[in-house]
Order: structure tokens, then sequence, then C-alpha cells
């Protein structure tokens, strides 16, 4: 419920041209500076969970008495944080030129960016050349070491909050959960805690940001970083704290990228660069780097032309029906090169350990699974541990390169080329089981998680304009928790495979 075109602010000094955006705790604006003739935004607080709005006056209520005194304690910090970002004077950052009340809640008034996000420009396009994705990496970190001089931390950087101007600058918007620090007692100010999944780190996602960190904002930036590069939206830090990896970054990337964005993504916060400048130093290549563990891996394909529509928050339908990893009966032409990895005793003795049946799965006795061909020339079981073959498991074909059990079944870490998509993860007696990444054939998915029982298990999955689900999974299809849009911003919750 937002405010209708043509509506007037201060008295006429503002009218709303444009509904852009919403959020739980507020809505986004394209509007008019009448007097001047100047295009501006216009950021209100309406908190959605709590608050209900009279279409004819546009005044906004509380819902219940129970929740008006934190209502009104949020329009309090709104319009300070409002006052304080507007003494924030950096080019890399929107200027707020006005803060006011009105319609019972609080408004603040911004420059208006003519352009797009980094989240739209990588949905619009894919992920960016490493060139271009680091010179608005750099922008924003600058932007960010002026907010930090500042004692001041954002506490939401992502793509969504980056735009690129018509000048193809970089600038830093929406402060509206950012927090003020005093020197020396601490946290002083704040709104309203940012959580964007993927980009929030663990203090932030525990609600434990009491001291002013700037490896808290660090976090993020190395995040935005690794999805402007992939195209992929960062596993969420409580899956990494669980153990799970991401996914790699694209072959060529530079070794400072790397490590920097491994530094800046560490689960443990004094294990992060400490600065920006820390951060630059690493990019650059001058800094002492966590030791990178992203493998080399062949690039991923590239996505089709033809997006798919966004999902509408205005609007309630079903989320897009995922495709299941595999379900075709023939793969793909089997391909002429052979490659072998000499072991000795001791993986022969991995091999018989692997050799125990699981994923309730009948050996290739049963004809259910069955071991199709070797692809080249024949290698004895114990010295051919990663060999590319064909295989056959219930029923579908498939290319697979990795270990094998004495049944000569895929099992361990190896990948699978199917029809449908490219796997790279575990295999347990030829059935997917385990960490994995699965990437569609045309790229237009790519599901970053668990496999169970040879389906997706728990995990995220990004289709083609960039939004994604985060949850667990029944039949390939999503089943409880949250889809996102590509800014990060919710589009809807799941709980059984209904939408809440």
């Amino acid at each position: 419920m937002h405010l209708q075109n043509g509506t007037l602010l201060q008295g006429g000094r503002y009218r709303i041209d444009r509904f852009i955006s919403s959020g739980g705790f507020g809505c986004t604006y394209e509007a008019e500076h009448v007097m001047l003739q100047k295009r501006v935004a216009i950021k209100e607080l309406f908190v959605r969970d709590f608050c209900n709005r009279d279409e004819r006056t546009a005044h906004v209520t509380v819902g219940t008495e129970s929740k008006r005194g934190l209502v009104d304690k949020l329009r309090g910090k709104f319009l300070d944080e409002a006052r304080a970002i507007c003494k924030l004077q950096h080019k890399g950052i929107v200027g707020v030129t006005d803060v006011f009340e009105e319609n019972g809640t609080a408004y603040f008034v911004m420059d208006y960016i003519e352009g797009q996000s980094l989240a739209e420009m990588v949905g619009a396009h894919g992920p960016l050349p490493e060139a271009r994705a680091l010179r608005y990496i750099r922008q924003v970190a600058d932007a960010l070491a002026y907010v930090h001089e500042h004692n001041r931390l954002h506490l939401d950087i992502k793509p969504g909050n980056i735009m690129v101007n018509s000048h193809d600058e970089a600038v830093l918007i929406d402060f509206g959960t950012s927090k003020q620090y005093d020197e020396v007692d601490g946290e002083n100010t704040s709104t309203l805690m940012g959580k964007t999944p993927g980009y929030a780190p663990p203090e932030q996602m525990g609600n434990d940001v009491v001291k002013f960190t700037p490896a808290t904002d660090i976090y993020s930036l190395g995040a935005t970083l690794y999805k402007v590069l992939t195209g992929i939206t960062p596993l969420s830090a409580t899956l990494l704290v669980s153990g799970e990896e991401l996914a790699p970054l694209p072959t060529g990337t530079s070794k400072g990228v790397s490590d920097a964005i491994d530094a800046a993504m560490q689960v443990n916060k004094k294990k992060r660069p400490q600065s920006i400048a820390d951060f630059l130093a690493i990019l650059d290549g001058g800094g002492d780097a966590v030791e990178t563990t992203v493998m080399d891996v062949p690039p991923e394909p590239k996505p089709q032309p033809k997006p798919k529509p966004k999902p509408k928050p205005q609007s309630e339908p079903k989320p897009k029906p995922v495709s299941p990893p595999a379900g075709q009966s023939d793969g793909p032409e089997p391909k002429s090169s052979v490659w072998v990895v000499a072991v000795g005793i001791v993986v022969i003795g991995l091999i018989v350990a692997f050799a125990v049946v699981r994923c309730n799965k009948p050996s290739s006795a049963s004809g259910d699974v069955e071991a199709v061909e070797e692809v080249g020339d024949t290698v004895p079981y114990d010295t051919a541990v990663n060999v590319e073959r064909l295989v056959k498991y219930n029923g579908v074909t498939f290319t697979y390169t990795g270990p094998v059990n004495h049944s000569d079944m895929p099992d361990g870490e190896g990948t699978g080329v199917y029809k449908d998509g490219t796997y790279k993860g575990m295999y347990v007696n030829g059935c997917r089981e385990g960490k994995a990444t699965y990437v569609t054939s045309g790229g237009e998915d790519r599901f970053v998680g668990t496999f169970h029982d040879d389906k997706y298990s728990e995990g995220t999955l990004t289709i083609e304009d960039g939004s994604y689900f985060q949850g667990t999974y029944k039949d390939n299809e999503p089943y409880t928790g949250t889809w996102y849009n590509s800014d990060g911003s919710v589009y809807c919750k799941l709980r059984n495979g209904n939408m809440q």
C-alpha cells in the first residue's frame, strides 16, 4: 500500500510521480521538487506489518495500540538518521536534501540517480567482466571508507543498494539500516538492522553489531564482488557457518580478487580485513591474504538471451516451477578423451570403503543401475579413479568424470554432464548425494547446496532474472523458505510448498 501518483507533500513542494519499490519498513518514490522542477527520490517510513494507510487521505495509522510505541520509536530514529546522513558529503554517496514528518509518518528526500543498480545490471546482462566489476567496487570502497571515517557502518551493502549513474559511476544508496557509533561509548543510534541473506555476515544475522567494526561492511562488500563476478547470490552466512562452501569463481579470476573475496567473507570477523585499506591491499595483491581454496573449473554456460519475467511483489503467482536436475533418458554423446590419475594402496582402501551401497539404490546387479561404457581405452579398476565414462543411473544416462566404486559407479566427488545440466559434487553409488553445484544446460538456473536421493535438498536456487530461493526442496521444487527478488528484497515466503 503506497502513495498514489500525483500526491502532494509539504504543501505542494513535492509531487509523487512514481512508486519505485517497497520493503518491510518503507516505500521509495520518484518525485519532483515542483518549484525547482527537479527530480528527487523520497523515502517514506511505512512499517508494513504494523501500519495501515487511508487511501483517501494518505494518512498512516498503527494497526494495533500495542505496536504504537515501537513505530513511534522507529520514526524518531528514522528522522535522526536522515539528519545525520545529510552531513555525509561524498560523490559516491547519495545526497539527502530534506527530512520532514507528514501523514502520521516520516519522509526524507534524496538525490534522484538516473541509472540502474548493480543488481539490475547483472540480472539483465549477466556477470560483469572483472575489470568493470573492480572499477565499481573500488568506487564503493572509497565511499565506504569515508563512511567509516565518520564512525558509521552502512550495514546493507549489496548490489541492489549500489546505483550506477549516467556517468558510469557507482553511488552507494539506502542508509536506512546504518548505525552511528560514539567514539567512547560505542553504538548510539540505529534504525533497523539489515539482514539481506547472502550479504549479511554472521554477527549481523545474530544482531551482534554493537561495536564499531568495519569488518561487518567489508564482508558485504566481498559478497557483492562475488555476486557481480559470478551472477550467483552468495550462500547465507548461516549456511557458510554450517560448512557449506561458495561455488567457485570464474576461471581466469585474478588471484588478488580471489584472495580478497575469500578474506572478506571469513565467517570469523576477526579474520577479515579490518579496514577498507586492508581489503584493497589484498585486492591489489599486496596483503596477507587467506589461502584460497577456489578450484579452477570450466566456464559456466552463458544464459540464453530471452529473459524470464521478474517476480512481481504486487501479485501472488506461484513461484517459477523448477525443472528437475535430470529426467531425460538420453545423455550427451561420449567424449573421446581419457585422463587417468594413478593412486596407491591408500586409495584402494578408500574405494573399498565406498563400496557400501547407500541412498537405498539397487546395485548394478539389479539392472536399475548400470555402467554403460567407459569412454576410451580400458583402464584397470585399481588405477582408474578419474576416468571419463558414460553412466546410466535410474534410467538417466550421463557423462561422468570422477572416482568410482567396485561396481564401476560414481562414488565420491565428481562431475556429471546430463542432458539438462551439469552437476559438480558428491556421488554415492551413482546417486547425487551431498554438497554440489548444479547449472542447467542454458545457464538459466543455478543451484548451490546439497542433494539428497538424487534431488535438490537444501540450498540456494538462482534463476535467470537474478531472483532466488533459499530453503528446502521437495521433488526438486521449492518447499519451505524464502523467494527473493534480484535486489535482495523478499518476494514471498513458502511453507510446505504454499505461499504465506
